[in-house]
């Protein structure tokens, strides 16, 4: 999304750590991984990559959603290991969210992020946020904190660990979440319907002004999310 790119290219270091978007010269970024912060529970290990992708790697897609439908063409930022991050893994706090139905998966999903996050990037905090949207603002829920020894073994169970459910969308509730909580990186696992969520999410982010990456990881049964050809869990 051209906007987002914008946006955030206009950050700048907030050393208050207030998480919100400021106007000036394009950031340095960070070339280095912190220590992992307390939450995580775990230690993080500096690793080097064969290769780093850059940001004018592009992938080209002509989509055809039905038949008697012309193709119409998309171009995505090629995915992957990039010299500067645009946070300081130090400092992000980050949360993974379940919505919709069930599928074969998702506990293998929550756990490599989760791995990803600490050992590989070095986050400060994974919040799991229970009860799908709900959990963002029910009393019901509680967000826990997802450490790697708490998602050691959770693919060996069904289901997701973070219990899921439909409905319980409200941005203004869900944006006072992230505020409350000074979370960077939110994770959306779900279908064609929890990805209009995560990107109303992501435009209200925007206005508000708050530097908030939002993550959409596709799931469905019925393989009905545009831009992809199969998610996980389709081929049960």
């Amino acid at each position: 999304d051209g906007d987002d790119e914008e946006d955030e290219g206009g950050t700048k270091n907030d050393k208050a750590k207030t998480n919100v978007i400021k106007s000036g010269k394009r950031r340095r970024g960070h070339k280095v991984h912190s220590d992992v912060g307390e939450g995580t529970g775990s230690s993080h290990v500096d690793m080097e990559y064969n290769r780093l992708v850059s940001d004018d790697e592009l992938v080209l897609v002509d989509l055809v959603r039905r038949p008697g439908m012309g193709s119409v063409s998309r171009a995505f930022h090629l995915a992957g290991p990039r010299e500067t991050l645009h946070f300081d893994p130090s400092s992000v706090n980050a949360a993974i969210v379940t919505c919709g139905g069930l599928c074969p998966g998702l506990n293998n999903v929550i756990r490599e992020l989760v791995h990803s996050l600490t050992y590989l990037y070095g986050a400060k905090t994974v919040y799991g946020i229970t009860g799908g949207f709900h959990g963002f603002h029910s009393d019901e829920y509680t967000p826990v904190v997802l450490t790697n020894e708490l998602v050691e073994n959770i693919h060996h169970e069904g289901g997701t660990v973070l219990r899921s459910a439909r409905g319980g969308f409200d941005v203004d509730k869900i944006l006072a979440f992230l505020r409350e909580r000074d979370v960077s990186q939110l994770y959306v696992i779900g279908g064609d319907g929890t990805h209009r969520g995560a990107y109303a999410i992501s435009r209200a982010c925007v206005d508000a002004g708050l530097n908030v990456a939002v993550a959409g990881i596709p799931k469905t049964i019925d393989n009905d999310v545009d831009y992809i050809d199969r998610s996980f869990g389709f081929s049960t």
